[in-house]
């Protein structure tokens, strides 16, 4: 019977490690999506800023500053950053 209950869990996703392992692609989806929204940002406000956000690391965040969404986006992208730092610590 117990042989059983294993095989079951290990099919519908591997038990724990299957859902820290979703934890962490879903926080890299996350990271993924504020940078996206960044650079639509940044682009928004000044081609100049836009294409210096391509070329300068880290610019991204600090060019979308004074912009209105600035805290929704680093907050999605800090979100993001520990769902994938909590995932591979408990994957490891």
């Amino acid at each position: 019977m117990r042989r059983e209950s294993q095989v079951n869990r290990e099919a519908i996703g591997g038990g724990m490690e299957g859902v820290w392992g979703m934890v962490a692609v879903l926080g890299l989806g996350a990271a993924a999506v504020a940078q996206l929204v960044a650079a639509c940002l940044c682009f928004s406000l000044s081609p100049a800023k836009g294409l210096a956000s391509l070329v300068v690391p880290g610019y991204l965040f600090l060019g979308i500053r004074e912009h209105a969404y600035y805290r929704p986006v680093i907050g999605l992208w800090l979100i993001g950053l520990s769902a994938m730092t909590a995932g591979t610590i408990a994957l490891s």
